[in-house]
């Protein structure tokens, strides 16, 4: 459930032929990505939804085209997440957002099983009663996120304004976002772009599985990809992803559709033999023995949503990540 009190935060979304003839809870979720579907239909049970002034009651409203709603976002309850002084490597901040470079390691959010170690605790400590509550309780200032072992940049908003400018470049598509990863194998294209749906497994609930574009158990997922290197005599690579969605573990999953797992993986990336056997004695033990999916966040790109400028922030790649692109490349 949301845990909202005091004055809301008003947002409005009209409906394009396009949109038109789906759920009212799926439509609205599209325009508010920061939001839940659950945190969503709770603010259509509690009347927060309205078109020309009188309340939507039910989630499954069919959306007409040229309708308008309005929805109220009441501001959120203090947090009951405890400041933790966790260092941050802070590669860009203000007033309204500041931009971080997240370890391996880190989860970024609370949730069962989380100790007192998250991001969200090492920001509550740093930015104190600044953070956007957009996100909720225990998701302040979120815009994305990253997996617990996936290192590189996130963008995260210190106020409202910034936070509803974020989210909205992010559901257009206008925020960048480029990583890196060492891959088994060597993509047998150059450069290239895979689309399809992705979803929960219906084997695997931890897991996310291909689905066709259309399938209603999944959402769109489009990845670009490029070569930039290869290593260890082919048996790996240095690849560059860029997404236009963001899909749970989307790179993770579309890597080893395409046949070039990521390195470390071990939900999704196990190497064949036939790429073990391309490299060094030492390369093999580096690869098998690398603790975690070899995947960084290096570039972001998007507009300051207070003076309009437009952010271009890369993080170096870490440490172990180095080390092992330093072996391969031997």
């Amino acid at each position: 459930m949301m845990d909202f009190t005091g004055t809301p935060t008003i947002s409005s979304f009209t409906v394009t032929p396009e949109n038109a003839g789906g759920r009212l809870d799926k439509f609205l979720h599209e325009q508010l990505p920061s939001l839940t579907r659950n945190q969503v239909q709770v603010l259509i049970a509690a009347g927060q939804v309205k078109c020309k002034e009188a309340p939507l009651w039910h989630k499954n409203y069919t959306t007409k085209p040229g309708e308008t709603y309005v929805v109220s976002i009441p501001q959120p309850k203090p947090t009951h997440i405890l400041p933790v002084a966790i260092p941050l490597d802070i590669i860009y901040e203000d007033k309204h957002l500041l931009v971080i470079n997240k370890p391996s390691g880190m989860t970024v959010h609370p949730g069962a099983g989380t100790k007192e170690d998250t991001l969200v605790h090492a920001l509550v400590a740093h930015c104190g009663d600044s953070l956007s509550g957009i996100g909720g309780v225990a998701r302040p200032g979120l815009i994305h996120r990253l997996d617990r072992d996936t290192t590189g940049l996130l963008v995260i908003a210190k106020n409202d304004r910034a936070h509803i400018s974020l989210s909205e470049q992010l559901r257009n598509r206008d925020i960048s976002r480029g990583y890196n990863a060492i891959c088994w194998s060597v993509p047998d294209h150059a450069r290239g772009t895979l689309e399809t749906g992705i979803g929960r497994s219906i084997r695997n609930r931890q897991k996310m599985a291909i689905y066709t574009k259309t399938s209603t158990k999944a959402k769109l997922a489009v990845t670009h990809y490029e070569l930039l290197e290869k290593l260890a005599d082919g048996g790996a690579s240095l690849v560059a992803f860029k997404l236009e969605t963001g899909r749970t573990h989307q790179i993770r999953v579309h890597a080893t559709h395409l046949k070039f797992p990521i390195m470390g993986d071990k939900t999704y990336g196990n190497p064949l033999g036939k790429m073990l056997a391309k490299m060094t004695p030492e390369q093999r033990e580096a690869s098998k023995a690398f603790p975690r999916q070899a995947l960084h966040a290096r570039t972001l790109s998007f507009e300051h949503p207070i003076s309009g400028k437009i952010l271009n922030l890369e993080a170096n790649f870490p440490d172990d990540f180095l080390k092992l692109l330093e072996v391969l490349k031997s």
